[in-house]
Parts: structure tokens; sequence; C-alpha cells
């Protein structure tokens, strides 16, 4: 299969029975020997496939016929483009799904128990959505204090690939996103003129976006009337008349709320060697899609050893909360040995014992970050 993609997309539409919906989607992947993940609700759907080209293609026709839709912004990929799931010439779709999952949920995007998950999903309440090139130029020519950009996704995606000078959350999970912006991204946003926010294909940016501006609002409007109230309680200590109606009390302003359409993936197809630096997580067995440009370099952290390093393993999870880490150890553990099984013989020893140092401080890493982040190492 040397044409295999993998296709990304959402749609907001009205769906008057998500059950049969998601019956004929099974029906239709399975027709089409596609694989992947859909979630269909009520308010729409959002899927991840893979597949043959001209499969894919078929499956976007039904699909829109099913949602009376021709505006789904259908986002494509090559296979291929993980180097690690090329294997003699074949791009391999077994390796980026196992099979067929589509499941009928209450929200395209899961944030139970908050606001951007109480699914009354409305496109006029969202943030602006700027076209990768608007987005692109705004930041280009906006001052560094004018603005806030803020990465709606989790740590473990942030920390391999990010807009540069993006605020990261630091969450787990998409639903701990309102959290932070409530008890901390609110203020640090509120006296900038714009916020810019973005995901990996834009889909959770639209429910972040309705909250943020309701939070940024309500905090607008608790904080003039707390400036009224201060206003008049200094009159009154001054002993003078209340204001008028018409007075002027120095009302806050909100900052304009933005979203980058398409997401991080349409960015890249637009700017590849932009703003955006590292490599774009994704949700598939790719685990991470290379940007396309000759810019690209490693900006991910080694959790042991600090070094530069971007590759998440399925068995390197904290205990706690079973977020990925970004571990190198297993890596630089082999070759140091393969360098040490090499240095054999007299006049090495000083190199032996310079490799068997270095293990050692491996072993340390391992056991400090153990104790410290109680990270399980397997």
């Amino acid at each position: 299969m040397m044409d295999a993609q993998v296709l990304l997309y959402y749609c907001y539409s009205q769906v008057a029975d998500a059950s049969v919906l998601a019956s004929a989607q099974e029906s239709l992947m399975r027709d089409l020997n596609l694989k992947g993940r859909v979630r269909v609700a009520r308010e729409g759907i959002n899927g991840t496939l893979a597949g043959a080209a001209q499969d894919l293609e078929r499956y976007k026709r039904e699909t829109e016929r099913a949602l009376e839709s021709d505006d789904i912004d259908w986002k494509t990929s090559p296979v291929k483009a993980a180097a690690n799931l090329v294997q003699e010439g074949q791009d391999r779709t077994d390796d980026v799904f196992e099979g067929v999952l589509v499941k009928v949920v209450d929200n395209l995007v899961a944030a139970k128990g908050t606001r951007m998950g109480q699914g009354d999903y409305s496109p006029e309440s969202t943030g602006v959505h700027l076209s990768p090139e608007d987005f692109h130029a705004t930041i280009s020519a906006a001052a560094p204090e004018d603005i806030a950009l803020i990465d709606v996704r989790n740590q473990y995606e942030y920390e391999v690939g990010h807009f540069r000078g993006a605020i990261n959350p630091c969450t787990r999970k998409f639903s701990d996103f309102e959290t932070w912006f409530v008890s901390e991204g609110a203020r640090l946003v509120q006296n900038k003129q714009k916020v810019l926010m973005y995901c990996t294909g834009g889909i959770r940016c639209e429910t972040a976006s309705i909250m943020v501006k309701e939070v940024l609002e309500r905090n607008a409007v608790r904080e003039n009337q707390d400036n009224q109230q201060h206003q008049l309680d200094e009159q009154q200590d001054r002993k003078q008349a209340l204001p008028s109606r018409d007075s002027d009390c120095s009302a806050s302003k909100t900052p304009a709320v933005f979203q980058l359409k398409g997401g991080i993936h349409r960015y890249l197809e637009a700017f590849p060697e932009g703003h955006f630096a590292g490599r774009n997580f994704v949700f598939d067995g790719r685990i991470l899609q290379p940007a396309p440009g000759t810019g690209e370099k490693t900006v991910g952290k080694c959790a042991y050893c600090h070094g530069s390093w971007d590759t998440h393993l399925e068995d390197r999870r904290c205990k706690k909360c079973r977020m990925l880490v970004l571990a190198y150890l297993q890596k630089r553990r082999s070759s140091l040995e393969h360098r040490l099984s090499n240095l054999q013989g007299r006049g090495l020893s000083r190199q032996r014992r310079k490799v068997r140092a270095q293990l050692a401080e491996l072993d340390d890493a391992q056991m400090q970050l153990q104790t410290l982040a109680n990270v399980e190492v397997s």
C-alpha cells in the first residue's frame, strides 16, 4: 500500500441519531478496509483514520453525504512521514491503527465535569478563526508584550514541539486546561491585547476558546464592579458627591481571543520552517509527525540525562498520573554498553573506566528520578 495516508477531521453538525451514524461509519470503514478511531455525538463527528488514498476519498464523499455538509476540513498526511513505520518500502497502516473503533460519546472532545464538556457548542461563541497565514502574520508582527500565545495541548505534546514563546499549561489531559486557565492562565493574559490559541488539528480550541472568552469576560465584569466600588468608597471618604451615571469608571477591557484554524497540522503545511519548533505529536501509531521543513530540530529533553530527545516510549510513564515521560535512558545505555564491549585489550583501561562511570551516572539518574518523581522504568 504505497499511497497510504492518515486522515484527520472533525465536523460540528447536529446529528439526529448518533447510534445510527456510528453504525454506518463502522460499516463504511470496514467495507473500505480503513482503520482508525471515530467519535460520534449529537453535536457532530471527530475521526482519525488510515488507509489507501482512493479509499479515503470515497470515505470523505460518503461522510459528507451523511452529514449533508461539504465544509469539512479534511487533513491528510502520508503514513511514511514517520520513518520508523516504513518497512521494506511499504506504508504500513497496521502500525498506525490496530483496527476499527467507532464510539458514541456525549462530546466530541472529552472534558467531563468542565465548562468545555457541557456539549453546547456554538460557532458564534468561539474565538476568531485565523488561517495559518493570518496566525503567522499576527505572531510575526505583534510585540511579545501585546499577545499571549497558549498551547491548549498536554505536557507530553508540548515538550516535543510547540510554537516559540507559547505558554505551556503543563496539563495531563484536556479537561485540566480549564482548571489551569481559571486559576492561573486568566491572570497571565488579562493585560494582553490578543490571546492566540492552538492545538493539533483545531478541535480542542473550539470548546476551549469558548471557555476562555467566558472567563475573561466574567473577570472583566467583576474587575469593573470592584473599580466602581473603590471609587465610591474613596469619594465617601473624602465626603464628595456620588458620581453621575455617565461618569467614566475606567472600564476593564478583555483581550480578543483567536484560534489557529486547522491547528498545527495546517500551519506546518503552510510554514514548514515558521514559528513552530520541533515535531507535532499525533494520536496514532506514528506518535510524531515530522515537520516538513529542513529546519526541524529536536526540542524535547530526556527526563533522565536532559539530553536532546523527543521519543515517548510506552514503558516510560509516571506511576501517579500515567503521563508519558521522555526517556533517552534505554538508547543511551545500549550505546554505552556497546562501546564498552568494544573496549577490550590492553591500553584501554582508562576509556573503560570512563564508560563505566557514565553507566553509573545513568543508574544514579534513574534512581533519583524514581525517588523524586515516582517514575516507573521497566
